[in-house]
């Protein structure tokens, strides 16, 4: 009897899951891509090495790729991208 329930109970889940995943899929193929509000939404992240030793903060860009705002370390004294995350996700229309 309790095999049964666990069955029925992984049938259930499984179901929901794929139907939530179905959903999200969907909704990532109908979206429309707007084009940036803002000409800094057109910087890339400079990639730095990983023997870099200055000193580094976070900045936020706009990955036109995946049209979203990523954060990434960057030397202290770049002044490309965004300085927030709510800057970035405002200018850029994510």
């Amino acid at each position: 009897m309790v095999q049964v329930a666990m069955r029925f109970l992984i049938a259930v889940v499984t179901s929901y899951s794929l139907v939530a995943l179905q959903l999200a899929e969907t909704e990532h193929l109908t979206r429309e891509r707007k084009e940036p509000k803002d000409l800094a939404c057109n910087h890339e992240s400079p990639r730095i090495s990983y023997n870099y030793d200055g000193p580094t903060t976070f900045r936020y860009f706009y990955n036109s790729t995946l049209g979203i705002c990523e954060d990434d370390f960057v030397p202290s004294d770049l002044t490309q991208g965004f300085g927030s995350f709510y800057e970035c996700v405002n200018k850029c229309g994510t």
